[in-house]
């Protein structure tokens, strides 16, 4: 039996609550966006929301990173839109270049990729994440936040090694983060892990 026989399960921490819902986290307010993302690693903000008046050429989706974060890319590839990141990587743009359409900030989602340092603490919100839309004279239309939540990182085994025979009570090891539980369902057990150590 190989190492591939046994499957990995996570229970991850309870990083958002139950009462931080589309419906809640913009308070009244149209723009809104969430995700969870791992320590050293990026993920996508996904801004939505916007059902105010039609918007023309010039108009602009200003996303402000949370504290700590860093914008990367504006991966949007959609006719009629332009991305930037600062040159800080503090905030990111898409400017809309089309005709004035009612659709033009409600159709779609406006993605954002941030990177969140490697030293960030599972199950924190991250704060400072903002969102403002202008219309081409600058005045804003509407704005939002957006709730960006550090991940539980996978566990990492080390032992057993795949494609080694495993006797009856084979020894695992490798390093996880506090509370983190590998499930291996083939010998029916569950280790919960209170130290970054698995033993």
């Amino acid at each position: 039996m190989s190492r591939k026989t046994a499957a990995l399960g996570i229970t991850a921490l309870t990083l958002i609550t139950s009462a931080w819902t589309p419906a809640h986290a913009h308070d009244g307010r149209d723009l809104w966006a969430t995700v969870t993302i791992v320590p050293g690693r990026e993920g996508i903000v996904e801004a939505a929301g916007y059902t105010g008046p039609a918007l023309g050429a010039g108009s602009r989706l200003t996303f402000t990173a949370p504290e700590g974060t860093e914008v990367t890319d504006t991966p949007l590839d959609a006719h009629g839109y332009r991305g930037a990141v600062d040159t800080d990587g503090d905030s990111a743009t898409y400017t809309y270049t089309g005709a004035t359409d009612d659709s033009a900030w409600q159709a779609q989602t406006f993605p954002f990729v941030i990177a969140v340092p490697a030293d960030a603490v599972p199950g924190t919100r991250l704060t400072g994440c903002a969102m403002r839309l202008t219309d081409a004279h600058g005045t804003r239309k509407d704005h939002g936040t957006c709730a960006v939540t550090v991940g539980l990182p996978e566990p990492t085994l080390t032992r057993p090694e795949s494609g080694v025979p495993l006797d009856a009570r084979p020894e695992m090891a490798g390093t996880a983060y506090p509370g983190a539980q590998v499930t291996v369902p083939v010998a029916y057990t569950r280790l919960t892990m209170p130290t970054q150590r698995i033993v």
